[in-house]
């Protein structure tokens, strides 16, 4: 019988790893799970994840000897990037977290502290977080402005990401600051500049 490849390996520890950590976060309240599992949202959901994993088995299977080459801060990052692909619903964060399992692969240089950092924040951010981020990556600071009483948002900085101060982006801002992806500015009370990890984070996710 032929073995298990290095893929297949991957693949089988990250989809038990999934069912275990499934199973304890619904019991004890297990009864449910089937009526779960056969609801049509079950079902997309499924066929999203299904599409992301055939994709990914497409690209690793090209970069196979670089799968067998992985440092554990590698292998640390594949498998909880993997792990949290299988727990998304969101078919953009299927994607980001598609690209950092490549670029887990692909980065030779990556350190556990990075790893870990990485994987961590994973797990807890939304698409909608890392949407917004991106974008504020391009500019030197973000602002969080009170509309003018016409409705157009004041421009403190030209070189600024300003957003207006409304409940979305009051938790995105809150959202990303307590993943230490943003700090507080200083020089206005709603002022915010991405920090270090944020940057980390990003190259994980091009």
């Amino acid at each position: 019988m032929k073995k298990a490849g290095n893929i297949e390996k991957l693949e089988s520890h990250v989809v038990t790893q999934s069912l275990a950590t499934l199973a304890g976060a619904l019991n004890p309240a297990a009864a449910i799970l089937p009526v779960l599992l056969s609801s049509a949202a079950n079902e997309r959901m499924q066929a999203r994840i299904d599409e992301a994993l055939k994709s990914l088995q497409e690209e690793l299977t090209k970069l196979e000897k670089k799968v067998a080459t992985m440092s554990d801060a590698q292998y640390k990052i594949v498998c909880e990037a993997l792990s949290h692909l299988h727990r998304t619903s969101d078919i953009q964060k299927i994607n980001y977290l598609k690209r950092a399992v490549i670029n887990g692969v692909l980065d030779e240089e990556l350190s556990s502290e990075k790893a870990y950092i990485v994987s961590r924040i994973l797990r807890d951010i939304s698409a909608l977080e890392i949407n917004f981020l991106l974008t504020a990556m391009a500019h030197t600071k973000i602002y969080l402005m009170i509309p003018n009483p016409d409705g157009s948002i004041p421009v403190l900085d030209a070189a600024a990401y300003t957003v207006t101060r409304s409940i979305e982006n009051q938790m995105i801002i809150a959202g990303l600051s307590s993943l230490g992806l943003i700090a507080e500015n200083g020089d206005w009370k709603e002022a915010y500049i991405c920090t270090p990890v944020a940057y980390t984070l990003a190259a994980m996710l091009k």
